[in-house]
């Protein structure tokens, strides 16, 4: 028995191919009744999707440079103008999203949703008046953030875990993996008493998965080796000195580069006396060790995503939130050193 085809559907529904080939992808340019009709057709005569025929064809539209095929929006709420851009590892992933975008077809266009004399309603009228279907949220400013948009109307890909309402399909570095390679490499280096120096918002806006990672390690450590966490709600010297000068880590786990300085008002060195290894680092880094967190490849794997939702039609809050995690990888520094 010969495959069913999108013009054998067409044919039995009396339509043309294009708009059922539409209708087979959900696009909202299809009527809801037309596509009920098309998608029930499509099921009673058995048709099935060929999935080496439509690598073929995804082969064939990026062979060449695509032409371009419409814009993505990119929101940034923060208070500023680029405010989101301010970190190096946001700036990373609007780097590989703006590339791997155009790459596609696609034109990516920044959005300041978070300038206080727009209002909501408006910014989503200018998006839909400039016709984008498809959006990638920027990292919220703030941790647990419940956000209000009209998702039936866009397709949409966030970074990271600081929407916590919706749950959305978002991309963002494996920060469990990556807290539990950081601590393997340390101790390649020879440090037991490893600490963790963390800002509480920090750790929340990533799922408390840094947090988690290092209690799940803590667990085969040895008693003596042992170092309580130490959580802060804002930076401050006085409780990050008396930790150190109680607990003596051999190293410390921290997302803040002024350690260095509050060390040397202890007398303390590093790497000599102290090491210090950032669960954040970029290329350039010319100092700390740390992990990479690869913002180039997850802005890259973002637009994968969302094209993939725009070609589906997929629009709206999914039923089942896809989570796509991107490995980081260990960078050497000074700021560390072989100590057994």
């Amino acid at each position: 028995m010969s495959r069913v085809t999108v013009r054998d559907v067409a044919k039995a529904v009396g339509c043309h191919y294009t708009t059922v080939a539409a209708a087979l992808r959900n696009s909202t340019k299809v009527a809801e009744a037309t596509k009920q009709k098309i998608l029930a057709k499509a099921d009673e005569l058995g048709y099935r999707r060929d999935p080496y025929l439509s690598a073929l064809n995804s082969y064939k539209r990026n062979k060449e440079n695509p032409a371009f095929r419409a814009t993505i929006g990119w929101i940034d709420n923060y208070p500023k103008r680029r405010g989101a851009l301010y970190y190096p590892g946001f700036e990373e992933y609007f780097q590989g999203a703006f590339y791997r975008a155009r790459e596609l077809g696609y034109g990516l266009e920044q959005f300041w949703f978070g300038d206080p004399e727009l209002r909501l309603e408006r910014g989503i009228s200018i998006l839909r008046a400039r016709n984008i279907q498809g959006v990638l949220l920027a990292p919220q400013p703030n941790p647990d953030t419940h956000y209000d948009f009209e998702w039936d109307k866009f397709s949409v890909v966030t970074f990271g875990y600081s929407i916590v309402k919706p749950h959305l399909n978002l991309i963002s570095n494996h920060q469990f993996r990556l807290m539990l390679t950081l601590q393997r490499k340390l101790a390649t280096l020879g440090y037991k008493r490893i600490g963790l120096h963390l800002l509480r918002s920090h750790d929340a806006r990533l799922d408390y998965q840094l947090s988690g990672a290092y209690f799940a390690e803590d667990v085969d450590r040895q008693t003596k080796d042992k170092v309580p966490p130490l959580f802060e709600k804002v930076h401050e010297f006085e409780p990050f000195k008396a930790w150190v000068e109680n607990h003596r880590p051999e190293v410390i786990i921290t997302n803040t580069d002024h350690l260095p300085s509050w060390l040397a008002r202890m007398n303390m060195k590093v790497p000599e006396d102290i090491g210090l290894a950032l669960v954040t680092v970029t290329k350039k880094e010319p100092f700390f060790a740390g992990m990479y967190q690869n913002g180039i490849s997850i802005g890259q794997s973002a637009v994968d995503l969302l094209d993939s939702m725009i070609r589906r039609g997929q629009v709206g809050i999914p039923e089942k939130p896809v989570h796509l995690l991107i490995d980081g990888e260990w960078q050497d520094g000074k700021s560390v050193r072989k100590i057994r």
